[in-house]
């Protein structure tokens, strides 16, 4: 199975910016097995409540500095790509 990955950067309207393209990857069947990784300076409570909600694979705080971002990225491929274990499975659970 191929493993296709996605990140959504929020913008300034976390509401139409992020959620609405976390809603529509996750309304469709064909990207159920998408890993949606939400990046963004929203870190309200709210907002990370709703996204895993919504089906988000994880809420990531934007680091800082350019080189926070380096180490971000570079943890989120290690993590994702290498070590993450993936279910043979069609469909959400």
């Amino acid at each position: 199975m191929a493993l296709t990955g996605f990140a959504a950067a929020g913008s300034d309207d976390a509401a139409i910016g992020w959620f609405g393209v976390l809603e529509w990857i996750r309304q469709r069947p064909e990207y159920s097995n998408v890993i949606v990784v939400i990046l963004t300076a929203h870190k309200e409570s709210r907002n990370v409540d709703r996204a895993y909600r919504m089906g988000a694979n994880s809420f990531l705080a934007k680091p800082e500095n350019f080189d926070g971002f380096k180490q971000i990225a570079l943890l989120l491929v290690q993590f994702w790509f290498k070590h993450n274990v993936v279910a043979e499975r069609k469909g959400r659970l």
